[in-house]
């Protein structure tokens, strides 16, 4: 049995990650492959701190990959996973107003490393951009005269400069940007396409129980041994301890 390939589709609030990865999950299905969704962890989180929230969701999300990547699949997709809990609490210490006392910083720290050894168990990674203006706009349709703790435009500015960084780290030949105000369908048509060309050699996609095409995403040793991923550690480490 091949491990499922995992792919985070991350992004802003309100860059429609969700219904992306629910047409995503649809299309593949129907073409014949099997499929897990793993949800944004967040929204289950049984907390009104958003520190706790993403200590508890990234500890979700974590035994969810594990145990995602030992059932026999093709594709794990995963609504806002590790890079995208990484990019909030940095942006949580950065923003000041919820990381007021040394516990709590080293508790942010703590959810930091945590969201880095994940990402490890991530293969691939699709970035969906909408501006911090555009974030907010669609929030307030939704949510008018309403100024959330995450939706508002100075923190969700501070979050967009954060995936600026993210984007940075993250090695281009595993990463695709979409820009996430374009057409949806014509999106839904760029992500297929992204995740074919990010997950499968010359494009010969076939289900799991025939795919003898797909190959190892990572080279063997513990955790693919790749250079990025220990420079990048390295890199993340400076920018936690800051």
């Amino acid at each position: 049995m091949k491990k499922p390939i995992v792919i985070d589709v991350m992004g802003l609030p309100n860059s429609q990650k969700t219904p992306h990865v629910d047409a995503l999950a649809g299309t593949l299905r129907r073409k014949g492959y099997n499929v897990r969704c793993i949800q944004d962890q967040i929204r289950a989180a049984p907390f009104e701190d958003e520190l706790e929230k993403n200590r508890w969701a990234i500890r979700e999300l974590g035994n969810l990959i594990s145990e995602a990547k030992q059932e026999d699949r093709d594709f794990v997709l995963v609504d806002r996973g590790a890079w995208a809990y990484f990019a909030s609490v940095m942006a949580l210490i950065k923003n000041g107003r919820h990381i007021r006392s040394k516990k709590r910083l080293r508790k942010a720290r703590r959810i930091l490393s945590i969201s880095l050894d994940i990402t490890h168990d991530e293969d691939f990674f699709i970035l969906i951009k909408v501006s911090p203006e555009k974030s907010f706009q669609i929030y307030q349709q939704f949510s008018p005269n309403k100024m959330g703790t995450i939706n508002n435009p100075a923190f969700l500015s501070v979050l967009d400069g954060v995936y600026q960084y993210v984007q940075g780290r993250l090695p281009s030949r595993k990463t695709k940007v979409i820009n996430g105000e374009n057409d949806f369908k014509e999106n839904q048509q760029r992500l297929l396409q992204a995740m074919f060309s990010l997950a499968v050699p010359n494009n010969k996609a076939v289900p799991n129980n025939k795919r003898e095409v797909f190959q190892d995403t990572k080279p063997s040793g513990k955790r693919g041994g790749l250079q990025w991923e220990k420079e990048a550690k390295e890199k993340e480490e400076k920018i936690i301890h800051v």
